[in-house]
């Protein structure tokens, strides 16, 4: 079944939905400023106001935070991901509260994850099957429960770098400087991601595309990806021939399988003997990796059972 490259007009339509979608997510915590109860707000609020008072003085890249320990100061900064808290501070530049600033900024990752598998998971399916897939990915639950009942709003910010990572590791031939620039991006908002999501996508180059004589170096190179990863070091993903060219459910379904295991029982002699893992601190964070990852693979799967364009269209194409 061929269908018509949607219509610009259409795909405004849609990401006016998906803006209106996440906004109606979050009008609660944004009117009443309210979240469930959690320790770490508290940190997140003072390093929204102390980062945004260093912005103030000059400090294009903030390392202290002046008001901490009783005024003494400390250097969280120096080891916390900054990302998230531009973001804040643009807000507080515009002139809302600091707790308002926070809420709004944690709902930034959202319109995020709405764009990306608008865009670029769902762009070659029909608009509505789009729209419709992206508001199953954003509702997703644990997606927002790590926001709204863990206060993890720097790691949210980084679930969409790492969603376009795992896309672009999964090409049949990696692009390296958008890889690099991904990565940067994930371990600016938040370090373990990283971590995590070379974790995921080297393990499941390894699953895809069994090592034979034709590939063997490929693998040899993400097998490296991992063990300086576990150093702990950062590589870049290697190409590796696979195929259908572009991106879809089964390869992100693999991926997820990876983050599960990785979460699971499965690998807990790699968190008892390895030093690096133990920095994750819980198995269970590949587990919201993986639930993000399977939405996304169900809504290429459910839109694919509704016809998507030819293999040989101009949409197509562009994932190869």
């Amino acid at each position: 079944m061929t269908v018509l490259p949607n219509r610009p007009r259409l795909q405004i339509l849609g990401a006016l939905a998906l803006f209106l979608f996440v906004a109606v997510l979050w009008l609660y915590p944004a009117m009443t400023l309210k979240l469930a109860h959690q320790n770490d707000i508290a940190v997140h609020l003072r390093w929204v106001e102390q980062f945004y008072s260093a912005l103030q003085d000059g400090v294009l890249l903030p390392r202290w935070a002046h008001a901490a320990q009783g005024g003494l100061g400390d250097p969280s900064f120096f080891y916390y991901q900054p990302l998230f808290y531009y973001i804040s501070s643009l807000f507080v530049w515009l002139g809302f509260g600091p707790e308002r600033a926070l809420v709004l900024a944690a709902a930034v990752p959202f319109l995020m994850v709405a764009g990306v598998v608008y865009w670029h998971f769902l762009r070659r399916y029909p608009n509505r099957g789009a729209v419709l897939g992206a508001m199953f990915v954003v509702g997703c639950p644990t997606l927002y429960f790590m926001s709204t009942h863990l206060a993890a709003f720097p790691w949210s910010l980084s679930i969409p770098f790492s969603l376009l990572f795992a896309a672009e590791s999964m090409r049949d031939r990696p692009r390296a400087r958008i890889i690099a620039v991904l990565l940067a991006l994930i371990c600016l908002s938040h370090l373990l991601s990283g971590m995590m999501t070379l974790l995921c996508t080297g393990l499941a180059h390894l699953v895809i595309a069994p090592p034979r004589p034709a590939n063997i170096a490929s693998h040899l190179g993400w097998l490296g990806v991992i063990v300086l990863v576990l150093a702990p070091r950062h590589a870049l993903p290697l190409n590796l021939p696979l195929n259908p060219a572009h991106v879809n459910a089964r390869r992100l379904g693999i991926v997820t399988l990876c983050a599960l295991v990785l979460g699971t029982e499965l690998a807990y002699p790699l968190y008892a003997y390895l030093g690096p893992m133990q920095k994750l601190q819980f198995p269970y964070r590949f587990m919201f990796l993986a639930s993000i990852l399977a939405s996304i693979a169900l809504a290429i799967q459910l839109n694919e059972a509704h016809g998507s364009p030819g293999a040989s269209s101009p949409a197509s194409r562009r994932y190869c």
